[in-house]
This record gives structure tokens, C-alpha cells and sequence, in this order.
């Protein structure tokens, strides 16, 4: 019994641990993402002041 019981903690703190770095890699992803579509609203507000 107390085997068991010892193990269900294990695997909850392995799924816990498993979600935060999935948690983590997906907020890498929008960070890149985020930043990419930063540096293209600048890129075209640069060309829209040119044009000005």
C-alpha cells in the first residue's frame, strides 16, 4: 500500500515535471514568434514613414 502510494506521488511530480518543460518549450516558440512579427511591424512602419 504504501508502495503504491509512494509511486502515484512519483508519477505526478513526473507529469508536473513534463507539462512545465512543455509549458517552457511553447513559450520559447512564442517568444520567437512574437519577436519576428515585432521586427516585421517595424520594418513596415519604416517603409510607410519613407514613403511619407
Amino acid at each position: 500500500m504504501q508502495t503504491q502510494f509512494l509511486i502515484l506521488i512519483a508519477l505526478i511530480i513526473l507529469a508536473t515535471i513534463i507539462f512545465g518543460i512543455m509549458i517552457f518549450r511553447f513559450t520559447i516558440r512564442f517568444e520567437k514568434k512574437a519577436l519576428k512579427a515585432k521586427q516585421l511591424k517595424e520594418e513596415h512602419e519604416k517603409t510607410l514613414r519613407k514613403k511619407q
